[in-house]
């Protein structure tokens, strides 16, 4: 792992983009500006050497707010000094809570927003496919009674956490924890797919209910997977 590599983006107050990208590789001594990128999320290998990254496309829409229409996912191999466009995605966020190149495909690359865990296949040559969130894959949506919140609390499903067992051998297996935006606690909140992230199973077993992850890693030699979540730390072995 090259950990020389940083990178952040600054928030103008009361815009949620950030229209300032930085990028360090000498563990965080000088920095240098990444014109034009405005990025919001950034996925990285280990060396950092392939950088995958969304940039909002905003608009006005008259009202002198900022909507956000559509993403457009970004790529770089020279640690964020030059990028060059993957593709356009329709997304009307600009939230994305977590971005991860699957080790074993780098091609592959999963990305949590306010409705879940989608799948991008192909982003090497720019044939993307994007495998959205589907109400029977197996994650269910939690309803809350929270009018003043937003709309988004009907369904409250947002992907906080995702995590791609980086063995080779299991490279199919992906896990996601699962929150509510602000909306409450979920009753179900961590689940495991077996088939690259397009259905999921509930592993909640005796954790208890409504609780949230606040972090996730896979043990790579094992497979099994360790959890800090709001009441304690835990450990599930592989194939439980």
């Amino acid at each position: 792992t090259d950990s020389r590599f940083v990178y952040f983006g600054v928030a103008a107050p009361g815009v949620r983009q950030a229209p300032h990208s930085w990028i360090s590789l000498d563990y965080g001594v000088s920095w240098t500006r990444l014109p034009g990128t405005e990025i919001v999320d950034v996925a990285k290998t280990e060396t950092g050497s392939l950088i995958l990254a969304f940039r909002p496309n905003i608009v006005a829409p008259g009202d002198g707010g900022q909507e956000v229409r559509s993403s457009t996912l970004l790529r770089s191999t020279n640690y964020g000094g030059a990028w060059s466009k993957v593709a356009d995605l329709n997304l009307n966020s600009n939230v994305f809570s977590e971005t991860v190149i699957d080790p074993a495909d780098l091609t592959r690359v999963y990305f949590a927003d306010f409705r879940g865990v989608n799948l991008l296949e192909g982003t090497a040559d720019g044939g993307v496919v994007w495998t959205r969130p589907r109400p029977d894959s197996g994650i269910p949506d939690d309803n809350f009674d929270a009018p003043d919140a937003g709309n988004w609390c009907v369904y409250a499903s947002s992907a906080s956490n995702i995590v791609v067992d980086p063995s080779p051998q299991r490279s199919r297996y992906v896990y996601a924890a699962i929150g509510s935006m602000g909306c409450g606690i979920r009753e179900r909140f961590i689940f495991r797919s077996s088939d690259l992230g397009r259905t999921w199973v509930d592993i909640g077993y005796d954790l208890g209910g409504f609780s949230r992850v606040y972090s996730m890693a896979v043990e790579p030699s094992t497979g099994d997977l360790y959890v800090s979540t709001a009441v304690g730390h835990y450990v599930l072995p592989f194939g439980k």
